[in-house]
C-alpha cells in the first residue's frame, strides 16, 4: 500500500518583486491505502461532451470503484483554451456540477463520494430543485472544450 501527501504552495512576484515569502498553504493532504493509480493523457473534443471517467458500486472494466477512490486531478495542457468538467451523478438523475478548466491550470478533489451538492432524486438530471439540497456521489467525469481540441491529463489515486 502507498500514499499519496499532496503539497499546495503559492508564491507572489509582480513587476519582479515578490510580495510574500513562498508559502505552503493548509497542512498537506496525505492519503494512505493508496492500492492503485489511473493516468491517461487525454485529447478533449470541442464537438461534444465526452465521458472519460465512469464510477460505480463495483470495480469492472473501464468502471473505478466509487467508495475506492482518494484524489483525482485532471491538468489542463493548453495555453488559452478552456475545458469544461462536467461531474454528475446521472445513475441516481441528480443534477450536475460543472467547473471550467482554464489553461495550463488544474482542478483535484480528494475522493468521489458525496463530494458535490446535488438536488432532489425526483427532478430531472440538468434541472434544479432547491428545496431538498443533497450530496451525491461522482458517477461519470465527462469532458468539453471550448474552441479546438486540448491535451489533458487525469491521474486518479485509488484503494
Amino acid at each position: 500500500m502507498g500514499t499519496l501527501t499532496v503539497t499546495l504552495t503559492e508564491a507572489v512576484t509582480v513587476t519582479g518583486e515578490a510580495h510574500a515569502p513562498t508559502t505552503t498553504q493548509l497542512p498537506a493532504m496525505s492519503f494512505t491505502g493508496i492500492n492503485n493509480v489511473y493516468k491517461q493523457q487525454i485529447t478533449v473534443p470541442s464537438s461534444a461532451l465526452t465521458q472519460f471517467l465512469k464510477f460505480g458500486s463495483a470495480e469492472a472494466a473501464g468502471t473505478l470503484r466509487v467508495a475506492d477512490i482518494y484524489y483525482i486531478r485532471i491538468s489542463n495542457h493548453d495555453a488559452s483554451n478552456i475545458i469544461s468538467v462536467v461531474c454528475s451523478d446521472s445513475t441516481n438523475n441528480r443534477s450536475y456540477a460543472q467547473k471550467i478548466l482554464p489553461g495550463n491550470h488544474i482542478i483535484f478533489t480528494s475522493g468521489a463520494q458525496n463530494v458535490f451538492d446535488a438536488n432532489d432524486a425526483a427532478t430531472t438530471q440538468g434541472s434544479y430543485n432547491v428545496t431538498v439540497p443533497c450530496t451525491a456521489d461522482f458517477d461519470e467525469i465527462a469532458m468539453k472544450a471550448e474552441t479546438a481540441n486540448v491535451k489533458a491529463t487525469i491521474f486518479v489515486a485509488y484503494g
